[in-house]
């Protein structure tokens, strides 16, 4: 009887935490392939790879499209300089009034490459990054611009990012690069990084941040100079969005969204009520978090629902622990060690590389304490594999490795 109330008591919790803290569909943009997303002002813009610029000013309770002038139906970077709201498209850059009421107009002279991939505002310039063509700026708005990726060795940018009296650049297969002279030289800064494909920055409690294309979030605490790599519950390692408010990181992926309240240190999944988890970008208001997800439309979230550290889904029991699987690699048997602090119902799972779910390893209702138990994959190809330990209010994720 007093496990029937346990349980119940449990299933309360959870029913009454979730009831508030979901996310919630924007009612669109239908049909946009969405490539990034700016918010500012009240209103939430979205750029697509197939729909142009489409915008709301009430949380998507209508959406509102911008196109005369644009002539191409890709938007993948957005953001206001000035008194100008400014697009790039692989037709170049573009620039309208703050209320989109006039036309776009081109701002294109003295670009040597029209495939526009992200801005940044750096003192008085505006920069973009290019597939393929480096760094541009410009010190005024519809005005000339000029070359700024000398010393770069990799000319694909996919990201840009300006903290105060430094720019740090993200490249496709070049790794990360840093200026301390707003653009003029850069330098190398890939010192730890697994990987050199990356696809967003950002900077949080005095540390930077980037993501990568296939191997989670790494961060540096000293600009740059050494990177680690911070993936503990992070099971899916493509990076779709990566925003920072203090020790407080956010990912979009395309497991959906994972958050961080220890700097990176360890992640837990966000999902509920997500429709669609195979997520493209991600921007953070004030107040609010908004993801897109591919033919899907956006959503949103309160975002002291995800950082709040008094929220019951995102703090682990401090007893609560998912030890490394020993021998790792293996072939085709190992051991796992986890302990739980509270009687609880457990399911312990395993996901592939991708975040695709395998098969539930461990269900049911555990007495607190330590367990040790053996899990043999003799059935399964030879990989990466992420194996999750869940409770009602906390969960925790570690990588093994299957050789055979």
């Amino acid at each position: 009887m007093k496990r029937i109330y346990y349980l119940l008591t449990l299933l309360f919790l959870f029913i009454t935490s979730q009831g508030f803290s979901q996310w919630s569909s924007m009612n669109g943009p239908n049909g946009a392939q969405s490539r990034c997303i700016y918010t500012i002002d009240g209103k939430i813009y979205t750029g697509s790879a197939n729909n142009k610029l489409q915008y709301t000013t009430n949380e998507g309770v209508n959406w509102l499209n911008s196109t005369n002038g644009l002539t191409d139906n890709g938007v993948f970077a957005v953001i206001k300089c000035r008194n100008f709201m400014i697009v790039g498209t692989n037709s170049g850059v573009f620039y309208n009034d703050l209320n989109l009421i006039g036309n776009w107009l081109p701002m294109n002279e003295g670009l040597t490459n029209y495939s526009i991939t992200s801005f940044c505002i750096s003192g008085s310039k505006l920069m973009c990054g290019t597939y393929g063509g480096g760094v541009f700026a410009t010190d005024s708005i519809g005005s000339f611009w000029y070359y700024l990726g000398s010393g770069l060795s990799n000319q694909t940018i996919t990201s840009l990012y300006d903290n105060f009296s430094e720019i740090y650049c993200g490249t496709y297969g070049g790794g990360m690069w840093k200026s301390t002279n707003q653009g003029f030289s850069w330098s190398e800064i890939t010192q730890g990084l697994l990987n050199f494909h990356i696809s967003h920055i950002t900077f949080g409690n005095g540390n930077v941040y980037c993501g990568t294309y296939g191997a989670g979030v790494f961060r540096s605490t000293n600009g740059g100079l050494n990177w680690s790599q911070v993936n503990n519950g992070l099971f899916n390692t493509t990076i779709m969005g990566l925003n920072a408010t203090g020790n407080k990181l956010l990912t979009a992926t395309q497991s959906g969204v994972f958050v961080s309240l220890d700097n990176g240190s360890n992640w837990t999944q966000f999902n509920t009520s997500l429709g669609n988890q195979s997520l493209t970008c991600m921007a953070i208001s004030s107040t609010k978090i908004f993801v897109a997800a591919e033919w899907s439309g956006m959503y949103k979230r309160n975002l002291s629902e995800v950082i709040s550290v008094n929220n019951n889904t995102s703090v682990a029991d401090l007893n609560f622990r998912l030890n490394q699987n020993y021998p790792n690699p293996f072939n085709p048997t190992t051991n796992i060690k986890f302990s739980i602090g509270k009687s609880s119902e457990i399911t312990m799972s395993l996901y592939d590389l991708s975040g695709k779910f395998v098969r539930t390893i461990q269900q049911g209702f555990f007495l607190a304490g330590d367990y040790n138990i053996t899990v043999n994959l003799e059935d399964l190809p030879a990989g990466v594999y992420y194996y999750t330990l869940e409770t009602s209010d906390s969960k925790l994720t570690q990588k093994m490795v299957l050789v055979k």
